[in-house]
């Protein structure tokens, strides 16, 4: 998947200029003049990366840094400006910015600043997974696995609503924890596979992205919306092709979008899931076996103490009967 960057340059003749030599390095880019703009693209459109101007007209580059902090830190910001200092490079740097460039600049240089930025935004994307798998690998209670599954979830893929639904014993699926429902639809709630937006994730075995509400999508018309939910990603949990779930992740006050690069990190994580959710299996399974087995041993014990003073009382019986 291409890197997203958002440029917020005043200079109309510059921002072409990167404009194009950033597209033709790969990246996808939404050009803006101020920060006013480019603060509205932020509120419905998630970036790996801002590059802009500290002097524009509105909102200015200091101001445009210190809300991307504030609200979406995972975003990271380049700084370019014409007018450098000291003062402004350390306010700057303070207030999050990963590198601060001053004009004129040699495009190889800022280049490669923008892929260091990037790959830093990676990494940290990389441990927080990693983070999150271990808690939920080392977690010790399988009754609290989906709690923890969901909360791990949420937190990696900044999602303010998400479900964990497994399947019961009669193939349908059940919701083994949420967040964001009440706990009568948690309890009542059970979906055939084939049926409402998870049944049919499950049943094509493909993961869904909806970037939209989802009246929107030609694709579930037939499926009465609630309209709460602006964007999703619905993640079949497979274990080789056997369905053992579906994990669903919401944005409903989020006004940011789920991407495609979302959908990447959530198959790593759904896959960390399953792993986690089936050795959860296994270790029951095996503790069940080993459960039966000492109740076999007990029961053995058992016959052989009650065994031993019933053939004593029966030989006696036959020795007294001889007697009489």
């Amino acid at each position: 998947m291409r890197n997203s960057i958002l440029v917020a340059e005043d200079d109309e003749l510059l921002g072409k200029m990167l404009h194009r030599k950033l597209e033709d390095a790969g990246y996808q880019i939404t050009a803006v003049i101020d920060g006013d703009r480019a603060l509205a693209h932020l509120y419905h459109t998630s970036f790996d990366l801002v590059l802009t101007d500290i002097h524009m007209p509105g909102t200015s580059g200091i101001e445009l840094l210190r809300w991307i902090h504030a609200h979406v830190p995972e975003t990271e910001t380049i700084i370019i400006t014409g007018y450098a200092d000291l003062e402004s490079a350390v306010q700057c740097l303070r207030a999050g910015a990963f590198d601060y460039v001053e004009k004129p600049f040699q495009m190889k240089k800022l280049l490669n600043s923008v892929v260091c930025a990037i790959e830093r935004r990676q990494l940290r994307a990389s441990a927080g997974l990693l983070e999150a798998s271990k808690l939920i690998f080392e977690v010790k209670d399988s009754n609290h696995l989906p709690e923890l599954i969901v909360q791990s979830s949420m937190k990696i893929l900044k999602a303010d609503d998400a479900s964990l639904m497994l399947l019961d014993s009669e193939n349908r699926l059940y919701i083994a924890h949420s967040y964001g429902l009440s706990s009568k639809i948690t309890e009542t709630t059970r979906i055939e596979l084939g049926k409402r937006v998870a049944g049919r994730v499950g049943s094509e075995n493909a993961p869904l992205l909806l970037t939209d509400r989802l009246e929107s999508n030609p694709q579930f018309k037939d499926i009465e919306s609630h309209g709460r939910v602006r964007s999703s990603i619905v993640y079949p949990l497979l274990a080789g092709k056997r369905l053992i779930g579906v994990l669903n992740l919401n944005r409903v006050s989020t006004q940011q979008s789920f991407r495609e690069q979302d959908m990447e990190l959530a198959g790593v994580l759904a896959a960390n899931v399953v792993l986690a959710l089936e050795n959860a299996r296994m270790t029951q399974q095996m503790v069940s076996s080993n459960r039966l087995a000492a109740v076999g041993q007990v029961a053995a014990a058992v016959a052989h103490e009650i065994a031993n003073p019933l053939t004593f009382i029966q030989a006696n019986q036959v020795y007294l009967k001889e007697q009489i």
